[in-house]
């Protein structure tokens, strides 16, 4: 009887998904999600599939001499070596919105609550009292704003009438004068890294909103910053971050009318059972059927990942 094909998560999936791995697969889950404990992984388990949600080595190929296909568990994979996957004949699948709606549905309850201005009266009514404020802001309370969106998924809500406009990156610059909610919905690349910066924010009217929940890196962190401080943008919210993650002393805690969030917003019940599912679907394609991944980024590679794997196979 052949054995199962050996496949390697980052971490652990939806339940029901993670059973139905097992049941088809020789399936193994890393210690934890840090670079140093998935390379240690990796060399144990020397995996033909990867279900991969978090950053992986660099050397990726070198370490798995028998990986053939990386299934990334959501859209983005900047989190993968895909130059060097590309060049080692791996194949590297992802889930197009997978968690779309997750997403629009973070970006659109953070831009009400800016609008609304709940964070500061949240803070105002601690310090001040509850009669106080009730009293200030009263009939200062409303979405009144005609939101320009650069935003894929503006149906989460299943609003029947919007009043959404969509622009190319090229034009947004000349748009954001009159723009007053901006959501940059941008995968990271060499074009997008630091592209929201110091001119982006001093071109938005003062009453203008930020959110974005796509790659910290887009950002240029201290012009937001500045443009919070100075009182040039109305208010932010990001759920990431430049460095991935936050420690309790970092300087963006303690900038104003600014929401934070751990990277959380796709992180729901339902994206991640789409996104598992989608990756067993996937690696089922390459690992038991033969087949090149639907959702492959690199379909040109797969008679070399066909030959590795007959390689691996004897």
């Amino acid at each position: 009887m052949r054995l199962k094909p050996r496949v390697l998560a980052t971490k652990s999936l939806d339940a029901e998904i993670e059973q139905l791995f097992r049941d088809r697969f020789d399936f193994h889950i890393a210690g934890d999600s840090s670079v140093a404990s998935i390379a240690e992984a990796v060399r144990q388990v020397n995996p033909q599939g990867m279900v991969v949600r978090d950053d992986l080595p660099e050397a990726i190929a070198e370490l798995a001499p028998s990986l053939v296909h990386i299934a990334r568990h959501g859209s983005g994979v900047d989190v993968i070596p895909v130059q060097a996957c590309h060049e080692a004949g791996i194949c590297i699948s992802r889930v197009p919105g997978g968690n779309a709606v997750s997403v629009a549905e973070w970006c659109l309850s953070q831009v009400l609550s800016l609008l609304h201005r709940i964070p500061e009266i949240t803070h105002a009514t601690r310090r001040d009292g509850w009669i106080a404020q009730a009293l200030s802001h009263m009939l200062s309370i409303g979405l009144h704003a005609q939101v320009t969106v650069a935003c894929r998924r503006p149906d989460a809500f299943r609003a029947e009438q919007t009043s959404l406009r969509f622009i190319a990156l090229s034009q947004a610059q000349a748009a954001l004068p009159d723009t007053e909610v901006l959501i940059p919905c941008l995968a990271l690349s060499a074009a997008t890294a630091g592209l929201i910066n110091h001119q982006w924010f001093e071109a938005l009217p003062a009453r203008a909103v930020f959110v974005n929940a796509s790659r910290g890196e887009i950002i240029n962190e201290s012009a937001l910053c500045k443009a919070l401080i100075e009182q040039r943008l109305a208010g932010a919210a990001i759920d990431v971050v430049a460095s991935r993650s936050l420690g309790e002393n970092a300087a963006l805690w303690q900038v104003p009318q600014l929401i934070i969030t751990p990277h959380l917003a796709g992180h729901t019940a339902d994206a991640h059972r789409r996104n598992g599912a989608a990756c067993l679907e996937a690696l089922s394609e390459s690992l038991l059927r033969g087949q090149c991944p639907q959702a492959a980024i690199n379909p040109e590679v797969w008679p070399q990942a066909v030959r590795r794997l007959a390689i691996d196979r004897g």
